[in-house]
């Protein structure tokens, strides 16, 4: 508890010292469900100070203690925390296979549980460029163990986005339509669900061609935004709007320069990197053939080498035509 409460109010140094002495107590007493929680904190810990190799380890120690004494909520949290950073390591098949512990592991527990396992697995698996269809079963499934309230709460619209997202990823564009529709709140709001669900929608309408719309879902994520972050936010969104450049055949130069500044912070989280790195490569591989490789190079270089709030102005300025 105390390790939790330093965590949470950013004493990072403190909660792994709470952590340690936390671990010798419960060990002392043999209670191995308090050692499995408390290496999934110090996990917590780890990743909060970007020191994600560590965070696996916790969460190895963590997982085998669990196994060890049957605890299958300690295997389901550990196994899924484990993917989340796995995916932000670029670790994606690894990840994946923690994943489908974690589904193992929640078919037991059943309820939010089991939703809330279905929901992680299922994107990983999307993450991951693996089966779609399995990833659309298993969110069907999670969204099912719903009621009506839960459906339109926070969680319910994690769900309805990850499965217009999946769908996206699919090419079924109406069925994403219509569930990241679903995850959204109106008016929109700072919510980061409802960010990515609009960002998402701005996706599909500019592979439907519909970019009027698209520019007017982008322009909502980016006021909701702010020039210093969230970087992985930012990333997406700036990617959205290079895509946006590059499908109105505007400017080819300024759509290379934010897809490179987009890469440049995607290095904060390389699983959503994955998601949109197909479209990324058809951004970069149309403007570099109306560019001209030395003209690219230099659009690419001036990206990567951009400040955050001048890639937020540049951003901006596409939106603004």
């Amino acid at each position: 508890m105390l390790a939790e409460l330093a965590r949470q109010a950013g004493d990072l140094d403190a909660a792994l010292a709470s952590c340690e002495r936390a671990v010798e107590m419960f060990r002392s007493i043999d209670n191995r469900m308090g050692v499995n929680r408390i290496y999934l904190t110090r996990s917590d810990v780890y990743a909060a100070r970007g020191e994600l190799d560590d965070a696996l380890a916790s969460c190895d120690v963590a997982l085998s203690v669990a196994n060890a004494s049957g605890d299958r909520l300690g295997i389901l949290l550990a196994s899924i925390m484990w993917a989340v950073h796995g995916f932000a390591l670029g670790r994606f098949e690894e990840a994946t296979a923690m994943a489908v512990t974690a589904m193992a592991a929640s078919a037991d527990l059943g309820g939010f549980m089991r939703a809330d396992t279905l929901n992680y697995g299922a994107w990983s698996f999307a993450l991951a460029g693996g089966d779609t269809a399995l990833a659309r079963e298993w969110l069907n499934e999670a969204i099912s163990l719903l009621d009506d309230e839960a459906r339109v709460g926070l969680f319910g619209r994690a769900v309805q986005h990850s499965l217009g997202e999946v769908c996206r990823l699919d090419h079924d564009l109406e069925q994403a339509e219509t569930w990241l529709q679903r995850a959204l709140i109106a008016p929109p709001a700072d919510d980061a669900n409802d960010r990515v669900a609009r960002e998402s929608l701005a996706r599909v309408s500019i592979e439907c061609g519909d970019h009027a719309k698209a520019r007017g879902y982008l322009l909502n994520v980016l006021d909701a935004l702010t020039r210093d972050g969230p970087a992985a936010d930012l990333a997406s969104c700036f990617d959205a709007i290079a895509r946006l450049a590059w499908a109105e055949a505007a400017d080819h130069r300024v759509a290379a320069t934010l897809t490179a500044a987009a890469d440049a912070l995607y290095a904060t989280w390389a699983g959503r990197a994955r998601v949109y790195a197909a479209e990324r490569d058809e951004t970069a591989a149309a403007c570099e053939a109306s560019l001209g490789p030395e003209e690219f190079d230099l659009a690419v270089t001036a990206g990567g080498a951009l400040a955050l709030s001048d890639a937020f102005d540049l951003a901006r300025s596409v939106l603004d035509l």
